[in-house]
C-alpha cells in the first residue's frame, strides 16, 4: 500500500498536463511576485537514495513524497475478505537552494499552491487520467481525508527544505 501510494503520487505531480510545473504558471501571485522557478525534480523515497535517508538531491527546487507517519489499516483481513482499506500519510515536501528567506517562502508558498491544485486533479473521478494514475498493483487511492500546508526551515547541507503538504490518502487494497 505505502509504495505505491508514494509512487502514484509522485509520478502525478510530474505530468505534464497536471502536474506541478503545469499548473504553477496559472497560481494566481500577489503584487508583483515572479513565478516561481519550475521544480526541477520530482522524487519519492521509493526510488531515490537520497530521499530514503531523508537528504535532500542535488537537484534542486525539487519535490520530496515520503512517508509522514506509520500507515493504518483495518483489521478485517481474512479468508472472506475482499479488500483490505487503510490510511496513508505522505508528505510533500518542497526543497531549494539557500536563498532569501522572503524568495524563498513566496516560492514554497506558490509552488505548494500548485501542488494543491493538481492533487484536485488527482482526486477528480471525472478525470481519467487520474483514475488509471491512482490504481497500481491492486492499490487504489480512493480521496483524501486530511490536507495541512506546512512551513518550516530546516537546513540540510547547502540546501532547504522549505514546506510541504501533508497528506492523509485513502487507500484500498484490492487483492489483501
Amino acid at each position: 500500500m505505502i509504495l505505491e501510494t508514494l509512487r502514484a503520487w509522485s509520478d502525478w505531480l510530474g505530468n505534464a498536463t497536471y502536474g506541478v510545473n503545469a499548473l504553477l504558471p496559472g497560481v494566481e501571485r500577489d503584487g508583483g511576485d515572479p513565478v516561481p522557478p519550475n521544480v526541477a525534480l520530482i522524487v519519492d523515497e521509493t526510488r531515490d537514495p537520497a530521499a530514503a535517508r531523508r537528504q535532500i538531491p542535488d537537484t534542486v527546487p525539487c519535490l520530496i513524497v515520503r512517508l509522514a507517519a506509520a500507515a493504518t489499516m483495518d483489521d478485517s483481513v481474512g479468508p472472506n475478505t475482499p479488500h483490505r482499506d487503510g490510511d496513508v500519510p505522505v508528505m510533500t515536501l518542497y526543497a531549494a537552494e539557500h536563498s532569501e528567506s522572503d524568495t524563498g517562502n513566496q516560492d514554497v508558498a506558490y509552488t505548494l499552491r500548485a501542488v494543491e491544485r493538481s492533487l484536485a486533479k488527482f482526486l477528480d473521478y471525472g478525470l481519467a487520467a487520474a483514475n488509471t494514475a491512482r490504481s497500481r498493483n491492486n492499490i487504489s487511492i480512493l480521496h483524501a481525508t486530511a490536507l495541512q500546508q506546512l512551513t518550516t526551515f530546516e537546513p540540510i547541507e547547502d540546501r532547504d527544505i522549505l514546506g510541504g503538504l501533508a497528506i492523509t490518502f485513502h487507500v484500498r487494497d484490492k487483492a489483501p
